[in-house]
């Protein structure tokens, strides 16, 4: 039998977090490349951030916190101070999963943004569309 005490589980625990931080600062400036200004401490602080908030929405699967870390990035709309209640009310859904939270909130993004028609907007859709087709 294979014991791990408490100081080795939290160990571990920082090792898989801090490595899924810079596994997302890698992706994001891979896949939004013409878009990320951000050094590397802001853009983990970003990261961060976006995780603790997604925490409070049970979004917890490293799938979805991928996906969860691509909407905030691409929509100033999903920064902790400036979510409106639509956006609020799909992410505290009692009865969905992660997933579909994301999703929902996805297509409603899609729809706000092309209210304002933007070139940026236009390409982070393209990106965020092809992720989409690689998730559903």
């Amino acid at each position: 039998m294979f014991k791990i005490n408490n100081n080795q589980l939290t160990d571990l625990s920082l090792k898989f977090y801090n490595d899924f931080v810079l596994k997302m600062q890698n992706h994001l400036k891979e896949i939004f490349k013409e878009f990320v200004v951000e050094t590397d401490d802001e853009l983990k602080t970003f990261i961060e951030n976006c995780i603790g908030d997604a925490s409070k929405y049970n979004i917890y699967l490293e799938s979805d916190l991928e996906f969860y870390l691509e909407l905030c990035y691409c929509y100033d709309i999903m920064k902790p101070n400036k979510k409106n209640q639509i956006i609020i009310n799909i992410l505290h859904h009692p009865t969905e999963t992660g997933r579909n939270k994301l999703l929902y909130l996805y297509n409603y993004l899609k729809a706000y943004t092309n209210e304002s028609k933007d070139y940026k907007n236009d390409v982070k859709n393209e990106i965020l569309n092809d992720i989409i087709e690689t998730i559903v």
